[in-house]
């Protein structure tokens, strides 16, 4: 058990430790708004990572073997991309002065809402946990009664 614990707080610490837009408005909203806000947007991350985890150690990269599920979820995620992309040019200007809105982040449970949205919106991630767990799966790492112990890891990693 100790090992699956200790090989998921590493992958989930890897994955999280990425420096992108997330962790940077997770460090700017955090010497701008205080702590709390800080460990919210953290813990949204987190929140989203362990899904994610999950979905790998569920064994979602076989079902895209299904070439109309694999079709399907191409379409939806370029219309995902797509959506963010033109989300991104429209919004450029406020992200790049560092001016999300007061409210957005005014509550530490609005700043985890915030987290969750933006991390389960990010390719990296998303990209991030497919290789992670095509990885793991080979290593035989994530299966059996140990895929509990290593979803809580990789919580634990994302966390911190």
């Amino acid at each position: 058990m100790l090992p699956a614990l200790l090989i998921g707080f590493g992958l989930g610490a890897s994955v999280a430790a990425q420096l992108g837009p997330l962790s940077l408005l997770i460090i700017r909203s955090t010497l701008r708004r205080g702590l709390p806000i800080g460990l919210a947007l953290g813990a949204g991350v987190a929140v989203i990572d362990t899904a994610y985890a999950a979905a790998g150690a569920a064994g979602a990269a076989g079902v895209l073997r299904i070439e109309p599920l694999r079709l399907a979820a191409g379409i939806a995620g370029a219309a995902v991309l797509i959506y963010l992309g033109l989300k991104t040019l429209w919004s450029a200007f406020r992200i790049r002065l560092g001016g999300e809105t007061g409210e957005e982040l005014a509550t530490p449970r609005r700043a985890f809402v915030v987290a969750l949205g933006a991390t389960a919106s990010n390719p990296l991630t998303i990209a991030s946990w497919a290789a992670v767990f095509a990885a793991a799966s080979t290593a035989g790492a994530a299966h059996g009664a140990a895929v509990l112990t290593l979803l809580a890891g990789v919580g634990l990693g994302s966390l911190s």
